[in-house]
């Protein structure tokens, strides 16, 4: 990830983006990620990214969620500290185990590794003239997760890997707190990866 970190500062810089004198701050993460898919009754759907993320400033689970009906509103992003012992990931392979509670409901997922093609993703954000820039990398191999929510569960594809940031500021990403999240929840979810 070293690697990383020596070419996206040059290009951020070389972009305009780096302000003279700006001190970036770079970290690596195992990240684990899923998506659900979990009913809502009234005909509503809500659909959910979680990224269960161990770094050296600890473990932390990232929601994006989103109301569906015949469209989905726009996603609302939520991010808290998981409790010690709660995240498990193995540092090489695709695979790990999350016992935690999501919304008010007890959620456990556990990934699997599969063979497949993985994803690989990197961003660019901010720029204008801000201090707001942040560029990184996702690198995640194929995983079957095990979700199981309030007790109902799926199982579907997923990612374990390793992501890297370098950013000027950690304000790109204003997630609400993960204690202010509540679900309704009324079936079963469905794994959507």
């Amino acid at each position: 990830m070293r690697r990383l970190v020596a070419i996206a500062l040059p290009l951020v810089a070389s972009a305009g983006m780096l302000p003279a004198g700006a001190t970036p701050a770079a970290r690596t993460a195992r990240l684990a990620e899923v998506g659900i898919s979990v009913p809502a009754g009234h005909g509503l759907t809500i659909r959910m990214t979680l990224n269960a993320i161990r770094a050296d400033a600890g473990d932390r689970l990232e929601a994006s969620i989103s109301t569906c009906g015949r469209t989905c509103g726009p996603a609302r992003s939520f991010a808290g500290p998981l409790p010690s012992g709660a995240l498990q990931l193995d540092p090489q392979q695709a695979s790990g185990r999350l016992h935690t509670s999501l919304g008010g409901l007890p959620l456990q997922v556990s990934w699997v590794p599969q063979l497949g093609a993985g994803v690989e993703r990197g961003y660019v954000d901010g720029g204008g003239g801000t201090t707001d820039i942040s560029t990184g990398t996702y690198r995640g191999d194929d995983a079957v997760a095990a979700v199981s929510v309030a007790g109902r569960s799926c199982h579907g594809r997923a990612t374990v890997g390793t992501e890297a940031d370098v950013s000027l500021s950690d304000s790109r990403n204003n997630p609400e707190p993960l204690s202010r999240l509540r679900i309704t929840a009324v079936g079963a979810p469905s794994c959507t990866g």
